[in-house]
C-alpha cells in the first residue's frame, strides 16, 4: 500500500450555527475542459468538488444516495470567491 492508496480525500466539518445555503443548479455540459482542484472523501453520500472550467471556478455537489446520482453546481465565479465558498463548505459554514 502506498501513501496515495491511503488518501481518501477531505472530510467536511459538521454544520456550525446558521449555515449559508448555497444556490445549487442542475449540472450543465460545457465545451470547456473541467479540472477538479479539490474534492471531499467519497465515503460520504454527498461529495463536493472544487472545479475550474473556461476561466471560471465553481463547486460541484454529487449526491450518490439518489438514483440517478444528483449532480448540482454552484454559479460560476471568480477563483477568489469560489475558494471562499469552498472553505465555508469545508468548515461547516455553508451547504
Amino acid at each position: 500500500m502506498t501513501d496515495l492508496d491511503a488518501y481518501h480525500g477531505l472530510h467536511l466539518a459538521a454544520p456550525r450555527g446558521n449555515i449559508t445555503l448555497v444556490d445549487w443548479y442542475p449540472w450543465q455540459p460545457t465545451s470547456a475542459v473541467t479540472r477538479v482542484r479539490a474534492y471531499t472523501c467519497d465515503c460520504a453520500p454527498v461529495v463536493y468538488e472544487l472545479c475550474v472550467a473556461g476561466g471560471h471556478t465553481y463547486i460541484r455537489r454529487c449526491d450518490w444516495s439518489t438514483y440517478p446520482t444528483s449532480v448540482m453546481e454552484s454559479e460560476r465565479m471568480t477563483d477568489r470567491h469560489a475558494q471562499d465558498l469552498w472553505m465555508r463548505i469545508m468548515s461547516g459554514e455553508a451547504r
